[in-house]
Formats: C-alpha cells, structure tokens, sequence
C-alpha cells in the first residue's frame, strides 16, 4: 500500500508539472484553432488535477486503498498512454523495417545486392553489379517490382536525387526492360511517374522513353481507360515530354463527358492557354468534332470567350495563332 501512495503522489507531481507547463507555455500557431490552445488544455486540466489530488490527500490520510488505486489509475493516464503510444510505434518500426528488408529481397542474391545499393543511393556500385552475368530482369521482389521498378520507385520517392535517376540509365543501359507493370501489375509506370514536379521526374521520363516506354498508354480512371496525356494531374512539362516523344495527339478522350475530345480541345475548356498553344504549334487538329455530335474547338472557345477564361493569359496568343493556323500562316 505504501508504494503505491508513493507512486500515486509521484504521477500527481509529473501531472501537476504538466500542467504548470501549459500555463506557462506559448501559444500554439497564430489562427482561431491555435490561439489559447495551451492555456484553454491548462483551464481545463487544472481542476481534474486539484481534485485528484484532494482524494490522493485523503486516501493517504484515511488509508483508503481504493481512493489510492482511483487517484493512481487516473493520474496514471498520461503514463499508460504514452506507454501505449510508444509500443505502437515500435510496432510499426518493426514491420516498416521488415517491409524494407522485403523489398530489398530478390530471388537472385545479385539483384538483392543492386537493390542495397539503390537505396544507399550509389550508382557505381550499381553499375559494377549489373555489368555481371545476365540477370533476371523480369524477377519480382515482394511488393512486385522488378528491379528496376525498385530503381524508378526511388526517384518518385520524394527524396529522389540525381544519384537515382543515375542509376536508372545504368540498369537501362544494362538491358531493363521499362515494362509498363515494373511497379507492380496493379501499377502503370507512366503514371506513377506523373505529377513528379521536380527536374529528376522528368529526366526519368526522358530516360525511359528513350528505353521504350510507349507515350500512348492507357490507364483507368474514374473507371474509364484514358490515354495518360488526359490524366487531369499531367504538367504542362510532363505534357511537352510525352507528345516530344510521339504522344499521339489524336488521340481521343473516353470520358463521357469529353467523349472524342482531343487533348488540344480540353486544354481550351480548362483555360489552359499556354498549353493549348503548344499543342497548335505542335500539328494539333482543329477540325474534330466531338461523340456528341456538336462540340468543336471553336465551341469550346465560344463558351472560353463568354467567360472568365479570356482575360487569362495566353488567351490572345492562342486566338491569333488559331487565325494564323486557318489561314495557312
């Protein structure tokens, strides 16, 4: 009994200190949600504690078991939680750090060892492992990458750098193949590549490109299949490398709503001028008429015109070059 009130009276004095701190400490942010959150917690929290330790009082006095185990189990709350918390984390370290070991396991011993030296981010090491025998390019680790899936996997992790989109040319001058499903065969490289917003995405483009990788696949989405140059998250960056590389621009849209649209003509519904333009410029038609039988680029400029889309910029550029286009200029 008596450890248990000394331990009781310990927990009230880490609480209380607990407490003091929030009295005393900053406030948290500078908007609604965050001004007066530390003293609004103090305000709260401080009379649960007084109370709590008028009964841990009493009970010590009294020689109350069952006021001490109430006072202990309450005050100990904080404790548990943080116990509780910090078994959850180690849990998920543990099976984060399985799951890493995992994707560095390869049926071949070598390709295990590329795969050591991607993640440690070291293509000469990387070069002098695939200059070997013949590998398995086709082989799959757990999460069902090949191994240069595992490569490509690396420069859209956002801490690519320069060294991993270095040693996805080595592997595909060694001979990987930059198959569609080289992330899994639920994934489509291309896509996973998309969105990148960083200089290395798009020299990973430019490299697998020149490997293979055909610029006209499809994906699903929203439960259409669609060609990529649609796909609503493509960057004007990304657009240029794809259609540089023979991206179809007749290529016709499966969305219902865009149903035999081409690229050119949702650039014009978006607003997006600038890449609107760079489609004219590329050879783009101007002639298609849509699924339903009536949308066109001019109506799609007409409903541009009416709207808040004209006074953007680059809407002015793309009508002149859209006149000099017609007009054989």
């Amino acid at each position: 009994m008596k450890a248990l009130t000394v331990l009781a009276w310990i927990l009230f004095g880490i609480d209380a200190l607990l407490v003091l701190n929030l009295w005393l400490m900053k406030n948290m942010g500078d908007d609604a949600a965050g001004r007066g959150m530390a003293t609004g917690f103090a305000m709260l929290l401080t009379p649960m504690v007084l109370a709590l330790g008028g009964l841990l009082f009493w009970a010590t006095r009294s020689g109350s078991r069952p006021g001490v185990l109430v006072a202990l189990a309450i005050l100990g709350l904080p404790l548990w939680m943080g116990i509780a918390n910090h078994g959850k984390e180690l849990k998920q370290q543990f099976f984060r750090g399985a799951r890493r070991r995992q994707e560095l396991a390869y049926p071949d011993p070598r390709l295990s060892d590329i795969a050591h030296a991607l993640r440690d981010k070291d293509p000469a090491r990387v070069r002098a492992l695939a200059a070997g025998s013949a590998l398995d390019w086709n082989a799959r680790n757990s999460e069902g990458m090949t191994i240069l899936g595992f490569a490509v996997n690396r420069v859209v992790d956002m801490y690519r750098t320069p060294q991993d989109v270095e040693s996805v040319r080595i592997l595909l001058e060694a001979g990987a193949p930059p198959a569609s499903d080289i992330l899994g065969t639920d994934k489509v490289l291309l896509e996973w590549v998309l969105g990148g917003n960083a200089q290395e995405a798009y020299d990973l483009l430019h490299l697998l490109f020149k490997a293979g990788a055909d610029p006209n696949v499809t994906t699903i989405d929203a439960g259409d299949r669609r060609p990529l140059l649609f796909i609503s998250y493509m960057d004007p960056p990304e657009l240029r490398i794809f259609v540089g590389h023979g991206a179809s621009l007749e290529a016709l849209d499966t969305r219902p709503d865009q149903l035999g649209w081409t690229v050119l003509m949702q650039a014009v519904s978006n607003g997006d001028w600038p890449t609107a333009q760079f489609l004219l410029e590329t050879g783009a038609r101007t002639d298609v008429v849509a699924a339903d039988g009536r949308t066109t680029l001019d109506t799609l400029l007409a409903d541009a015109a009416q709207g808040y889309q004209r006074d953007a910029a680059g809407y002015d550029d793309f009508v002149q070059a859209l006149a000099h286009r017609r007009a054989g200029r």
